[in-house]
């Protein structure tokens, strides 16, 4: 079962002791036709959080109105900034936890998008925080578009999916 909770979580140790976790939580609603079927995954994938001793957590994907379980385990420990979560027409689905005091925050939208992603407001969200051993860190959470493959496989090519997400990353 953790295995498969954190199948897609990422641990970077850096500069010695400060940890992050990236973690995208594949929160679509099940009635998108995409999303889980399982939303026990939620609660789980909570309760295994805010057990963890991460400095810094990223969450993409934060769209089913199920995922806020996990933000309200997170609550329990951590400074949590979720501003465009728990739906899915035009919000962003990121959200950032920290150990420490969340000084500032801000999110870019990207502009460039295509397929059925143009539901949602997939970006960039950005937050400086406090860390006291060095100082003012800056994190981002971020989600570029689904390659055509998955969600947009009826809508874009390969070469269109890699245009849109290089233009994603210049913004």
């Amino acid at each position: 079962v953790a295995q498969a909770l954190l199948g897609t979580a990422l641990k970077v140790q850096a500069a010695g002791s400060l940890s992050l976790l990236t973690y995208n939580v594949w929160g679509l609603p099940a009635l998108s036709g995409f999303g889980s079927k399982a939303p026990w995954r939620y609660e789980r994938i909570g309760q295994r959080l805010e057990r963890s001793d991460y400095d810094l957590i990223a969450l993409q994907e934060l769209w089913d109105p199920q995922t806020q379980a996990i933000l309200d385990r997170l609550r329990e420990r951590y400074h949590v900034l979720a501003p465009s979560v728990c739906a899915l027409h035009q919000r962003s689905g990121l959200a950032i936890a920290s150990k420490y005091p969340i000084q500032s925050w801000d999110s870019l939208t990207f502009s460039t998008t295509a397929g059925v992603e143009r539901i949602v407001a997939k970006g960039v969200l950005r937050a400086e925080i406090a860390v006291p051993t060095f100082g003012v860190v800056a994190i981002s959470a971020t989600h570029l578009i689904s390659p055509p493959e998955s969600l947009n496989r009826a809508a874009l090519s390969q070469a269109e999916a890699e245009r849109i997400r290089l233009a994603q990353i210049a913004e």
